[in-house]
């Protein structure tokens, strides 16, 4: 899974999919202006090194010869569900948003597209992102209360007393 917080001050890291290097490039500025952290990766392979850091995916679903949709099954396969927008200038919104559903994507955003979009969407991402950690933070709590009362039920009265 990826690095939630629910600190609402902490930076965001945004891992950009991307093989176009100047809309990478393009991608990262506008991120680190909008004040997220930005980690960035040209193919399958090097993404899927950064998505264990990262609170929110963009990913480009035509990398040269590979796919992103290829990422998306290595990433879920692996139990990572760090919320990701997918980007196309290729497929159509609606036939590809439904195939990918089955990976759980976030939002699907066609090629050009409005930097104020891309920031809304991203800022929904990361809502969820937050949302996911409170969940996780809940459920650790939830495993180390059992945890105390299964070693507390073993102990006679007396001994759970005793300092």
């Amino acid at each position: 899974m990826g690095n939630y917080a629910t600190d609402e001050r902490r930076t965001m890291k945004v891992l950009v999919v991307e093989d176009d290097k100047t809309l990478r490039t393009a991608l990262g500025s506008m991120l680190e202006r909008t004040g997220r952290a930005v980690l960035n990766a040209s193919n399958v392979e090097e993404g899927l090194l950064h998505a264990p850091d990262a609170d929110v995916i963009l990913l480009d679903l035509k990398l040269g010869a590979d796919s992103g949709e290829r990422f998306l099954e290595c990433l879920r396969g692996v139990g990572n569900y760090t919320p990701v927008i997918v980007l196309s200038g290729v497929y159509p919104k609606e036939s590809t948003a439904d195939k990918l559903k089955k990976y759980e994507i976030v939002d699907f955003m066609e090629k050009p597209f409005k930097s104020s979009e891309l920031v809304d969407k991203l800022t929904a991402a990361e809502k969820l992102t937050r949302g996911m950690a409170s969940i996780s933070e809940a459920a650790d709590k939830f495993v180390k209360t059992t945890q105390n009362l299964r070693q507390l039920a073993g102990k006679s009265i007396t001994e759970i007393g005793r300092p």
